[in-house]
């Protein structure tokens, strides 16, 4: 009897699927990367296409007249995500890149640490309510910024609205987290970017899809 219970036991045991490793996208290996007389900014919007990961990019502005973006003729290594995106900024060395979780921000190297620098003040509480468009969201994130009122123009090119009103309360981010919290929402290709100008007038843009320079300026 005994030797029955334990195979009718044996026999009701099933074995527990091992749960599936979560591969990190930033370990995906992508393929090269062929530079003729292009920005990074192109090499970036090149490893979204072999990615899908959204790079949000930060131009470094000028005191008096907007910066050149540096063109460059390079061939860049495959290799996963991480070491492509170490890549492209040794190329052009004003600019550093992080992750906020499953997105790129590219930014100058000289603001790294600038309390002071705008997107990387911190906001307290940033609530919406019920917020319908992209770019009124942005511009309300700003207005929570502590301290003295800061400017930032929003240029709108249309395809800004979200799927639904959007009622949020987060907490302690970065301006530059708020805009990623933003894109994220608007869709899941979406980011932004810190066009070519002046400091005295930072203007962003939100994309679908990053863009080059020449193509965001014929919009």
């Amino acid at each position: 009897m005994l030797g029955i219970l334990v195979s009718i036991g044996a026999s009701g045991l099933k074995a527990q699927p091992s749960p599936r490793k979560q591969i990190d996208p930033f370990n995906r290996y992508i393929p090269a990367i062929q530079l003729s007389q292009q920005t990074i900014f192109e090499a970036f919007a090149k490893v979204y296409e072999s990615s899908g990961i959204v790079v949000s990019v930060e131009r470094t502005l000028g005191n008096t007249k907007a910066e050149e973006d540096r063109k460059f003729t390079a061939s860049i290594r495959g290799g996963t995500v991480s070491t492509v995106l170490n890549e492209i900024c040794a190329l052009d060395q004003r600019y550093a890149w992080s992750r906020d979780g499953n997105m790129v921000n590219v930014y100058p190297w000289k603001v790294v640490g600038d309390q002071n620098y705008l997107f990387n003040r911190r906001i307290p509480i940033f609530n919406l309510n019920a917020a319908s468009e992209a770019d009124s969201a942005a511009i309300q994130a700003v207005d929570e910024l502590p301290g003295q009122r800061s400017q930032l123009i929003v240029l709108g090119t249309g395809g800004t609205s979200f799927n639904k009103p959007w009622t949020v309360s987060l907490k302690g981010l970065t301006l530059r987290q708020a805009l990623n919290r933003i894109s994220e929402h608007l869709c899941p290709s979406c980011g932004w970017q810190l066009l070519r100008g002046l400091r005295s007038e930072p203007t962003i843009m939100f994309f679908h899809k990053l863009q080059s320079d020449n193509q965001a300026e014929q919009n």
